[in-house]
């Protein structure tokens, strides 16, 4: 291979291997000051999935979705309590998906004009029994929480929301994970 190959396959390695950082609609509420409190425990979150075939998913999901979040509150500053009355606010995880197909329609370039096509000599019809092509998308929405501990008013909320042709349930759930680090990411850093 020449030089400018192997430095073009690098590039496109390297580019590739970039994560790009989802786009997150976040929420403070006014009367907030998150940077202020120092404790979080967990509030049950939300899975509403279409379907989750593989036995133990959901709670394999919500550990890995559980574990990002903690990590990236603790890059921020901010400790978790097991015990919900000692906390400052409490945090959840939601998270809902639907699965559809849609229809792939062909491009017509260069398509032949009809007096070809319906010409003896012309080339075949497409039976009229074929269906178009489908292709299975995933769109979901991954929204992180923050609730006062006391009266449970919303302090801030992050979401993302996502489509694409993931081909597992596997990949979902990494994908999910990812967008809860993106999320997270958006939240006040604690003033120490």
């Amino acid at each position: 291979m020449h030089r400018s190959t192997w430095i073009a396959l690098v590039a496109t390695l390297a580019l590739g291997a970039c994560a790009i950082p989802a786009v997150v609609d976040s929420f403070t509420a006014p009367e907030a000051n998150l940077p202020a409190m120092k404790t979080y425990a967990w509030k049950p979150g939300d899975f509403i999935l279409p379907q989750f075939p593989e036995p133990g998913l959901t709670a394999t999901a919500d550990g890995q979705l559980r574990s990002a979040i903690e990590a990236e509150l603790a890059k921020l500053g901010y400790v978790r309590v097991e015990d919900v009355a000692t906390a400052d606010f409490l945090v959840s995880v939601h998270v809902a998906g639907q699965q559809r197909l849609v229809v792939e329609e062909r491009p017509r370039i260069g398509a032949p004009s009809p007096n070809q096509v319906l010409s003896p000599s012309g080339p075949p019809l497409p039976a009229a029994s074929e269906m178009p092509r489908t292709q299975s998308v995933r769109d979901g929405t991954v929204t992180v929480f923050a609730h006062d501990r006391a009266g449970g008013a919303l302090l801030w909320r992050g979401t993302v929301e996502a489509e694409g042709k993931v081909g597992s349930n596997r990949a979902m759930v990494r994908k999910a994970v990812q967008f809860a680090r993106d999320i997270v990411r958006q939240f006040p850093q604690h003033q120490r």
